[in-house]
């Protein structure tokens, strides 16, 4: 699996699982992305597989 940043930062690892266990592995805070796989929002349920390209975008809230 690709994990890819926003930022442009690029992870490659053996995965399958769910997007939330994915990020315990990743020691990332679910709250603070959107997860999108070929375009489409995924949500923490979301089934990955090992040939996934996921993007990882931040979520920016202010007041």
């Amino acid at each position: 699996m690709d994990v890819v940043f926003e930022s442009g930062e690029r992870k490659t690892l053996k995965f399958t699982g769910t997007v939330k266990s994915l990020f315990v592995k990743l020691d990332l805070n679910l709250e603070e992305f959107l997860v999108s796989r070929l375009g489409e929002i995924l949500t923490s349920d979301s089934k990955l597989q090992d040939c996934d390209v996921i993007l990882l975008i931040n979520v920016v809230s202010g007041g």
